[in-house]
């Protein structure tokens, strides 16, 4: 599923961001199409868990919450195939479900 960015700061805290690029959303067979339309679409660039002890995760909300769990499956879907297995469980730890 595409990734859609997530508010940074909602009355406080630190602000979490991506560099993120644009793509042609033709190219990314995980979007939905339609041909008569050329869009665009937001990919990130940056493929690393976020450091849960900066998460308050009773703080999140349900969209928040979604974002984040659907975000570190993609990077465990990336990177795991990747690494030896001693890193691939050390990435499982780091993208587990909030």
């Amino acid at each position: 599923e595409g990734q859609k960015s997530l508010p940074c700061v909602r009355g406080g805290g630190i602000c979490a961001a991506n560099d993120g690029g644009v793509v042609n959303s033709h190219q990314q067979p995980h979007l939905e199409q339609c041909p008569a339309i050329h869009t665009l679409a937001f990919v990130p660039l940056t493929c690393v868990p976020f450091d849960r002890t900066l998460i308050d995760a009773a703080a999140l909300t349900d969209a928040e919450r979604a974002y984040l769990n659907g975000y570190h499956a993609w990077v465990y879907e990336t990177l795991a195939p990747h690494l030896s297995a001693a890193d691939r469980t050390l990435l499982e730890i780091a993208c587990a479900e909030i």
